[in-house]
């Protein structure tokens, strides 16, 4: 099931790869992890309505595409794999936030993790639905969402140790190989997957 997932995510613009596979409680699932660009990926103009005139997007603006553009990201991630992995019922995902630093190497942590089952993904109209009304209100989300409009904090790794590990697996396969991360890590490279839940 690994193999099959990750062969559909070899063309994905966001680097994907599935880390685990199997049951749990009677749940069969997969885990999947996503590596995405930092929030300057929002930097851009807009078309002001009054003005009509193109200005750049504010703060809350970028927070905002950002958080649209994961969550979409993810969406459509988790739909690839359940098409790909029928058996499974449940997609554990996490999101790791590819944060480019000048004269240093780039620097991975997690923005994001939650469960998704799979009628609640597969059986939705997407053509109307909005993909942040799902990813944003997971039961087991974990997120940082500053309230001052900022854009998502990374979350604290002595809080969420299990995800830290996997941003800490994926980094250091990426900082030996310019190979996208789903050719260098497999499920026997982690000692315990991730729980996505709290």
């Amino acid at each position: 099931m690994i193999q099959a997932v990750d062969e559909a995510f070899a063309d994905n613009a966001s680097a994907s790869t599935c880390i685990d596979a199997g049951t749990e409680d009677g749940t069969r699932y997969v885990t999947l992890v996503v590596t995405y660009p930092g929030p300057s990926i929002a930097n851009g103009y807009v078309r002001d309505p009054q003005s009509k005139v193109l200005r750049p997007r504010t703060p809350e603006e970028k927070a905002t595409f950002y958080k649209a553009a994961i969550a979409s990201t993810i969406i459509a991630t988790v739909k690839e794999a359940f098409a790909v992995a029928p058996a499974a019922a449940q997609a554990r995902v996490v999101v790791l936030r590819n944060d480019k630093r000048i004269l240093r190497s780039s620097k991975l942590g997690a923005i994001y993790a939650a469960t998704f089952e799979r009628s609640e993904v597969m059986d939705r109209d997407w053509k109307s639905a909005e993909p942040g009304d799902l990813v944003y209100t997971a039961t087991d989300m974990r997120i940082d969402d500053p309230a001052d409009g900022a854009s998502l904090r990374t979350l604290s790794t002595k809080q969420h140790p299990d995800l830290a590990d996997v941003a800490r697996q994926i980094g250091s396969a990426l900082d030996e190989s310019d190979a996208v991360p789903s050719r260098l890590l497999r499920r026997e490279d982690f000692g315990s997957p991730p729980r996505t839940g709290r």
